[in-house]
């Protein structure tokens, strides 16, 4: 226990099992107690610090000189009442929040993230566990009980070994190409091109490659002690690693030897420091090879900061049986029957596509026709492909068939013509090889991954051969619904999230009462009727034998699931569009643009894919919620119609108005109506949760549209990047270095790309939030690039920017929310060269002053004001952005916010 208390009610009490090899020693820390605890490869520091000292700054300070003596420990834990909330509140006082800042600045200098934010007093999170954690070799579960022994609920964390299914390479598996190739073109090839039958010719095309590849495949063991584990690691290096643990083990023998232990003290600084040093310059050799290939500079960018994506086998999923066989059959059978048994559940029947027929949309006049392809389009669609994508179940990866594209692109394209015009899809390209996702959640569970189709890489190029007509076809006749902003072109989840918060502002500005529902669909893509989405295609003019195609493309499909050496039997899939095929998002969206189209009283739908939200508008709350119930049952009966599943659990809507006051002053107690009597209150229908805030696209949305949660979402995930940056700075140059002739500075490249990325995101839209908010998301902005160049936190804002030539968030709001209208203006079609016309951009008008700051409004505020201080609206979109960054870039801070101060 801890020996120095400020009074006589603090201090911090440890318990240990006497049986586990641990080390405690008391820290002193300013204004708190704590106790340092080694276990086990682990330090946990358990603090208390009281909340009557309302100035954290030498707390803090303290806390981070002792992190800094362990800043190459890989597991870390922070544990405690740390009396600082790292939960935002809606009101809070600006030292609390300067606290909280602080304090997770500084934890995320030294790679410590937020292990929860779950309320453990009242709604405050004030008992913390702070996390760094080597993820290759541990995971960690944080509960908080609700214990009622205090005021605080006790926190629980468990940490324990993860599960070693980790992808290690064992073996060295090369192919000749170059004898694979000689192999190849001594086959007569060309007697393929007569054959006439799709299904014949691509069994005997994929049984010659497989053949060749197969012989001229070299599977070489590779010994345990030529295994690169870390490639810095030289043979003297290994040398100095045995000296430095034989010395440990002295010291251990004989821990009273001062001798010994100050020669094992100094031998093991010096190692370490050696090891280091060549880590640095090993990683700093890596760069330089590869500055003049972006593909393999980010690759070693992201080894570097280990940020890949671990390749996981998943072999929970072989634990769920009996034996390996029987689980991956399991998971197959699941993966395979879960839409049917989605639909069995929906009391429609077989009369799901009569009905359907009845409530489509008009039949489109126009008729679908497959034309032709040639050589020239299947290689430039075959050379589009991934190199690196994982290879079908015929084994033949997209390089090899790149690399013999000479020879295959005849073949495939006489098997693509031939399809075309027989309306067949070959059978061997309907077999996938599923790959389950983990998604989040129990890991033994199979529910929580997603089935991911690896197709054979030919079926990629005659997919993507047909998805071009499809969707050529639905663009020019605008089959699509204009509410639909998923897998097209020219929109985003950026389009979306705008459309929908711009309406819901445009109803508050008017006075009405607006709330928006968020459908949760379950499995939407594995649910999909074959039946009714052929008669959906059937309608929209896909008709004879183009419709046999698609036909012949959905049906009879057989799919087996693989994990690590286990692959399970094949098995028919008779739902469902597969997930990870390139028709299948084109397929899912004309499966769903009933449902975008439908015309509900009241009511706007927007949908990204399966992710939908329905905007409900009113003159009070009792007609928005009789509204929202007659618009849900609506929909209701059309996802039944469609076999499709709501997921009422995870479907919640949002009452949004402008203040809390004009928020519905009882619960709506909104309900999915699926009795015949709508209006009835007392039914057993299911109800929807209502909540202030909810995640929509990856952009948190609110009840008053104020933007402060996703402020919070963008600071921490920016917070998040500390520890990159700060292992980056010491390897990547800030110089500019030469890159074709070009200057390039390499460390703002990576910044541009991981940091400024995430600020970019649906920045025009939260961008206009309150400045004493906005300024967070800038602070963490600031303290990334602090670290990135070696400043301190008193380092010149002004100065921090020259130097390193970044754009603020503001500078970044001003510019993306201009470029964001200036796409939308028209081209001047009469003149030769494509400049905008003679416009400035027409201001709406509103009546509130928090419609005023929301994008419609603001964005062509600004866009006219820059364009009064730099002629842009008739310049192309490129020299748009560099003319608004070359004119705002100089500015100052009091500059930037004079330019947004009379704006909304």
């Amino acid at each position: 226990m801890t020996t120095r208390q400020m009074n006589q009610n603090d201090g911090v009490v440890l318990y240990v099992k006497t049986s586990l090899k641990h080390k405690v020693q008391e820290i002193q820390l300013v204004n708190a107690s704590c106790l340092r605890l080694d276990i086990l490869s682990n330090i946990v520091y358990c603090i208390y610090r009281s909340p009557s000292i309302s100035n954290t700054d030498g707390f803090i300070d303290s806390l981070s000189k002792q992190l800094n003596t362990v800043t190459s420990q890989k597991n870390i834990i922070i544990a405690g009442d740390i009396n600082i909330n790292i939960k935002p509140k809606e009101s809070e006082s600006s030292q609390e929040h300067k606290n909280r800042v602080n304090y997770l600045n500084m934890l995320s200098f030294f790679g410590i993230l937020t292990g929860h934010t779950l309320p453990t007093r009242e709604q405050n999170c004030l008992d913390h566990f702070m996390i760094k954690i080597n993820k290759i070799k541990f995971s960690a579960f944080i509960a908080i009980l609700h214990t009622t022994v205090t005021d605080h609920y006790t926190t629980f964390i468990c940490i324990k070994k993860a599960k070693n299914d980790q992808i290690v390479n064992k073996t060295s598996t090369t192919l000749n190409f170059e004898q694979a190739l000689k192999d190849l073109q001594e086959n007569n090839l060309s007697e393929l091109l007569f054959c006439n039958d799709p299904n014949l010719l691509i069994n005997n095309f994929i049984n010659i490659i497989t053949n060749i590849i197969n012989e001229n495949t070299n599977i070489k063991k590779i010994p345990s002690s030529q295994r690169i584990i870390k490639p810095w690691i030289t043979p003297g290096i290994l040398r100095c690693i045995q000296n430095r643990n034989r010395l440990q083990k002295q010291t251990c023998k004989d821990p009273h030897n001062k001798i010994i232990k100050i020669t094992y003290n100094r031998y093991r600084n010096f190692c370490n420091r050696l090891i280091k040093r060549l880590k640095r310059k090993y990683e700093r050799n890596l760069l330089a090879q590869s500055v003049s290939n972006n593909k393999l500079l980010w690759k070693n960018i992201k080894t570097i900061t280990y940020s890949n994506k671990l390749k996981s086998q998943h072999i929970e999923l072989l634990n769920i049986k009996a034996t390996p066989k029987e689980s991956i059959n399991h998971v197959n059978n699941y993966f395979a029957n879960i839409g049917k048994q989605l639909a069995q559940k929906i009391n429609s029947g077989i009369n799901n596509v009569a009905h359907n027929q009845k409530n489509t949309i008009r039949s489109q006049l126009n008729t679908f026709v497959l034309l032709d392809t040639d050589d020239a389009e299947v290689e430039r669609i075959l050379m589009n492909l991934k190199s690196d994508s994982a290879p079908g179940w015929d084994s033949i990866s997209t390089k090899f068939l790149k690399f013999i594209r000479n020879e295959a692109v005849p073949i495939i394209t006489h098997l693509a013509n031939l399809c075309l015009q027989k309306g067949v899809f070959p059978a061997p390209l309907k077999q996938s090889v599923i790959t389950p996702v983990y998604k989040g959640g129990d890991k033994d569970d199979v529910n929580n991954y997603r089935p991911i189709s690896v197709l054979p890489s030919i079926s990629k190029v005659l997919e993507k051969i047909i998805n071009t007509r499809l969707t050529n076809y639905l663009t020019k006749f605008n089959i699509l619904s204009n509410s639909q902003f998923g897998f097209r072109k020219d929109v985003s989840t950026e389009d979306a999230v705008t459309a929908l918060s711009s309406l819901v502002a445009e109803h508050l500005d008017k006075g009405k009462k607006c709330l928006s529902v968020f459908l949760d669909l379950k499995k939407a893509f594995d649910t999909v009727s074959v039946p009714i989405l052929v008669n959906k295609l059937e309608k929209v003019g896909i008709r004879g034998i183009a419709l046999s195609l698609f036909t012949d493309y959905l049906s009879n499909r057989k799919q087996r699931v693989k994990i690590g050496q286990y692959t399970s039997d094949d098995v028919d899939v008779s739902y469902g569009v597969p997930q990870g095929s390139v028709l299948g998002p084109t397929l899912f969206l004309l499966y769903i643009n009933d449902l975008c189209n439908m015309e509900i009283k009241n009511a706007k739908v927007f949908s990204y894919a399966d992710d939908t939200s329905i905007v409900f508008s009113g003159s009070s709350w009792p007609e928005v919620k009789l509204s929202a119930e007659a618009g849900m049952a609506r929909v209701a009966v059309w996802l039944e119609d469609n076999l499709l599943s709501l997921n009422t659990n995870k479907t919640n809507y949002i009452c949004f108005s402008i203040s809390n006051k004009t928020q519905p002053t009882e619960e709506l107690d909104l309900k999915v109506h699926t009795c015949e009597n709508v209006t009835l209150s007392s039914c057993n229908c299911s109800l929807i949760e209502r909540v202030t805030e909810t995640k929509y696209l990856g952009v948190m949305l609110d009840q008053a549209l104020s933007w402060y949660p996703q402020l919070e979402q963008t600071s921490a995930r920016i917070r998040k990047l500390s520890w990159i940056f700060k292992t980056l700075r010491h390897i990547v140059p800030t110089k500019m270095v030469n890159y074709k002739n070009r200057p390039r500075n390499l460390l703002n490249e990576i910044y541009v790309a991981l940091a400024q990325s995430v600020l970019l995101y649906c920045i025009p839209i939260w961008g206009g939030a309150a400045k004493t908010k906005i300024i967070n998301v800038e602070r963490a902005q600031r303290s990334l690039i602090k670290i990135m160049y070696f400043k301190n936190k008193r380092f010149s804002t002004e100065s921090l920017y020259q130097i390193s030539g970044l754009l603020s968030v503001r500078k970044l709001y001003i510019t993306q929310i201009a470029l964001k209208i200036h796409k939308t203006l028209p081209y001047h079609r009469n003149q030769k060269i494509k400049r905008r016309i003679d416009l400035v951009a027409q201001v709406p008008q509103t009546k509130t002053k928090f419609a005023s700051r929301q994008f419609n409004k603001r964005s062509a505020q600004l866009y006219n004001k820059i364009n009064r201080h730099v002629y842009i609206h008739n310049k192309n979109f490129r020299d748009c952005k560099k003319s608004i960054v070359d004119w705002i870039q100089p500015l100052t801070y009091e500059e930037t916010e004079e330019l947004l101060e009379h704006v909304g």
